[in-house]
């Protein structure tokens, strides 16, 4: 517990200077989030909460390690994406190819550094394949810089991407304590505590946000400690450690393939996130369209539920491939069934709104 309250206290000892300080920070940043398709707040508001946790991260590592730990090794590898990810913060367009790339870039160092790769996909269907060293690297690759991306992208609602990642890292440290690795324990804590902190100032009301350095970044640590779980213990299945990740996983996928059927370019942003059209609900059926401030935060809290049962079914059955894919499987079904009742009943609601202020004499 020592390490998690030292990572808490740091961390929010320094979103809170930078919230502060924010007036004179926002004057220097030349991003406008307020202007994007997808933007979800109502002021501007600093996006530099990466940099309070991962000093925060870097502070409590130093401290309680001789730096010579997996969690130094995973900082010292992130840094091209933690670089590229604060240039977009502080408004220094970043392609969006380019910040993939970076994702590759730094996972790629951590495979050569220590040779930590998915080698059994937990399928029979691909085990044959993956007897190809470099067909199984880059499909980690793949997969890995396919979560931290998806990080990035549900960073969109007060206390969400933050929830997401207590769970997910909560979760591997279940799952390596259950299976005996003891050295996952301290990186999750400090990990735990780093968000925990940063939540404590944005979630409800969002003063200060994750920003796509402490999205990336975060998203890199978790996704290669989950690897590491793997690799050390291969009793553990990989669908589980992916549970660990199932609402940033599934959203990012849906996503994908929305835009795909609708001829979008992949990267053209918009406002058909899950966890937007949850808000969305709420703000037609109850507070409005002046009720963002409101209906931000518990956006996030009706999605808590749905997002941390994957994870928790992930460690009761990490020792159970088939229950795991199973389980998986159906959980992405359930996700995308309940996403289409949702995107059917957003403007069904939304015209019975606007009939019965158009009744009660209301301006619609």
């Amino acid at each position: 517990m020592l390490p998690l309250i030292v990572a808490l206290l740091i961390s929010f000892m320094i979103c809170l200077a930078l919230y502060g300080s924010s007036k004179f920070l926002i004057g220097l940043v030349r991003r406008h989030d307020l202007s994007a398709v997808q933007s979800m707040h109502t002021k501007p508001t600093l996006r530099l909460a990466g940099v309070a946790i991962f000093m925060s991260i870097f502070l409590t590592n130093t401290i309680f390690t001789d730096g010579h730990d997996l969690l130094s090794i995973l900082l010292l590898c992130s840094i091209p994406l933690l670089t590229l990810g604060l240039l977009e913060d502080l408004g220094v367009h970043q392609p969006p190819s380019r910040r993939l790339i970076s994702s590759v870039v730094a996972g790629a160092i951590f495979i050569a550094v220590t040779g930590t790769y998915l080698q059994y996909p937990g399928t029979l269907l691909l085990n044959w394949v993956f007897e190809y060293w470099l067909i199984a690297v880059f499909f980690t690759l793949f997969i890995t810089s396919g979560i931290v991306n998806a990080f990035n992208l549900i960073d969109g609602l007060n206390g969400l991407s933050g929830s997401v990642s207590l769970v997910a890292a909560t979760g591997i440290a279940a799952v390596s304590y259950n299976a005996g690795i003891s050295h996952i324990a301290l990186p999750a804590a400090v990990i735990c505590g780093a968000v925990i902190g940063f939540m404590l100032l944005n979630f409800p009301f969002g003063r200060i946000f994750l920003g796509d350095a402490g999205a990336y970044g975060i998203g890199f640590i978790l996704s290669w400690m989950s690897l590491d779980v793997l690799m050390e213990a291969p009793e553990v299945s990989p669908w589980a450690m992916l549970m660990m990740f199932f609402w940033p996983f599934a959203d990012t996928t849906l996503t994908m393939s929305r835009r795909l059927m609708s001829g979008l370019p992949l990267g053209q942003p918009d406002r058909l996130h899950f966890h937007q059209v949850v808000m969305r609900i709420i703000e037609i059926s109850f507070l409005g369209r002046g009720g963002r401030r409101y209906s931000n935060p518990l956006a996030t809290i009706v999605v808590l539920p749905l997002m941390s049962l994957p994870p928790l079914l992930g460690v009761l059955f990490a020792d159970n491939n088939f229950m795991s894919a199973m389980l998986f499987c159906l959980f992405i079904v359930l996700f995308a069934a309940l996403y289409n009742v949702l995107i059917r009943l957003a403007p069904r609601l939304r015209r019975k709104r606007t009939y019965i202020r158009f009744v009660q004499g209301y301006p619609t």
